[in-house]
């Protein structure tokens, strides 16, 4: 069996279609399937493109009618706590009041304009996101939105309904503010909030000498991802450099001292098996991070190409050359643009 495990989406079903269609499924009664293939999707499907419901009808009736999986994305998460109201803050668990409200809201009007804030449509739609799990392990591989961290896995299942959905009453707990993961947090602090940070969201590091960054969506950030993939080099001490971990534009890196070292090992994530995730909005050419390790999400949300990599569970084989992409089948083709 191939598995072809498609990147975020993010409301661009015409290059979701076109990619499906360049391999190889067929559309029968409005629904995609191939008789070798399965699609996983890795969540965010919606926000930002201008198809938000064709892309979920696309991905709900290929995952009901057993075409497909698909894992909840942090778009998922967000527009599930926006529609959860919470009295004790007289407010939505994800804000609409005020100032985070007015960019709460131009996050999801996409989304939002399509389905009508509060309708019955928005009510459905909300519920199905519920349905998705937050990570998946089959026999030979594992899907995740942002981070494998097995420790903090094992917490979830502990939590989450039939270890892997959330409820809307988890939801509650899962956005109660709490700590984020750091380095030096014990299994004994961890909580449903931290979890769902990490595992849709990626592990943090608080930037040191008091650094910011204003993001593309004009936010001032005092944390920045890191790449929890990899295993920088260790200085004599056993300390790795700050800077080889962190996901910023060179621009920032630049600014921070050179000599910010700190305790790091990536042993988190068992590397029996690979892991295929999305969210961190990858540009060029595609590449895996490592051969346990593949990113998905090539920034079609920003106008770049929707990527997938076709994994073959007989060959069990991870190479460069088992990526596709709208690119890709549009340069083999000659034809087609969005």
């Amino acid at each position: 069996m191939i598995f072809d495990v498609i990147g975020d989406i993010h409301g661009y079903a015409s290059k979701l279609e076109y990619l499906l269609k360049g391999l190889g499924y067929e559309e029968k009664q409005g629904v995609y399937s191939h008789s070798e293939r399965k699609a996983i999707f890795v969540g965010d499907l919606i926000d930002r493109g201008p198809e938000q419901m064709k892309t979920i009808d696309i991905v709900y009736k290929m995952v009901t009618n057993g075409n497909a999986f698909a894992v909840m994305g942090n778009h998922e998460f967000n527009a599930i706590a926006y529609s959860l109201f919470d009295k004790d803050k007289a407010d939505f668990l994800r804000p609409r009041l005020g100032k985070q409200g007015h960019k709460n809201y131009h996050h999801h009007q996409e989304f939002l304009k399509e389905v009508g804030q509060d309708t019955l449509l928005h009510k459905e739609k909300i519920n199905w996101f519920l349905t998705l799990p937050i990570f998946l392990e089959l026999e030979d591989f594992k899907i995740i939105h942002a981070c494998w961290h097995q420790p903090m896995i094992e917490y979830a299942q502990q939590k989450l309904k039939d270890g892997k959905y959330l409820t809307e009453e988890l939801m509650y707990e899962a956005c109660k503010d709490g700590k984020t993961l750091s380095m030096q947090t014990k299994k004994e602090d961890f909580n449903l909030f931290m979890a769902m940070e990490t595992l849709m969201k990626g592990i943090e590091l608080d930037l040191p000498n008091n650094h910011s960054f204003v993001d593309p969506h004009g936010i001032t950030r005092r944390k920045s991802r890191i790449a929890w993939w990899d295993m920088p080099n260790k200085n004599e001490q056993g300390l790795v450099n700050i800077k080889d971990l962190l996901l910023l534009p060179d621009s920032h890196l630049e600014l921070l001292p050179n000599n910010l070292h700190m305790e790091y090992n990536n042993d988190f994530f068992p590397k029996r098996k690979p892991v295929f995730f999305g969210h961190y909005w990858r540009e060029g050419e595609t590449n895996i991070l490592n051969d346990h390790c593949i990113c998905v999400d090539y920034s079609a949300g920003k106008g770049k190409d929707l990527v997938c990599y076709s994994y073959d569970t007989e060959t069990k084989e991870i190479d460069n050359k088992n990526f596709n992409s709208t690119k890709y089948l549009i340069n083999k083709s000659k034809k087609m643009s969005f």
